[in-house]
């Protein structure tokens, strides 16, 4: 016995799913996906927001949550860093490598987030290693509400001026 129409009822009023073709950076197989930028910038308002938690929890004397907050602040962050690192600055290097505005606005960028990296990389090794406590709390603070700032600056950058320039490969004049 067949099935019957009643029970076939929702298959039917499902509209057939599109599939979209992958499209990649010219001569490549690095995939454009279109949700990257919003991604990207749900990651930078996440980082900023636990870095805030985490001076806060140290202006509070909350030290052992400080710790977990660090963690947590340091995975987050090299994990934004490397989607950024493997999959956005790849394919908008392939797509806009004839664009020598584009190559000195990387440049620029790329200069000013290795720096950005390795004060933030050292302050929260240095940060773990010797924990935080009274005694140099303040100094935590201070650091990190520098490093805070610093961040959303060049965050806002890269929302507002880099990644708006990750289009589809088409929108770069390949085919």
């Amino acid at each position: 016995m067949g099935n019957l129409r009643l029970f076939n009822r929702d298959e039917e009023s499902k509209p057939p799913e599109t599939v979209i073709a992958k499209q990649y950076a010219p001569g490549t197989r690095l995939p454009y996906d279109p949700e990257l930028p919003d991604r990207l910038r749900q990651q930078h308002r996440e980082i900023l927001d636990i870095l805030q938690q985490t001076v806060s929890a140290a202006a509070d004397g909350k030290y052992r949550h400080v710790v977990n907050l660090l963690e947590e602040f340091q995975h987050n962050y090299q994990n934004h860093r490397f989607e950024k690192n493997q999959r956005f600055i790849p394919y908008m290097n392939r797509c806009l490598a004839n664009d020598r505005g584009y190559s000195e606005l990387v440049l620029k960028i790329n200069s000013v987030t290795r720096r950005l990296d390795q004060r933030i990389i050292a302050t929260v090794k240095k940060h773990k290693e010797n924990g935080v406590a009274d005694r140099n709390r303040a100094e935590f603070v201070r650091e990190l509400e520098q490093i805070h700032s610093d961040m959303k600056r060049h965050m806002r950058e890269e929302d507002e001026f880099i990644y708006p320039m990750y289009q589809p490969p088409e929108t770069y004049g390949y085919s």
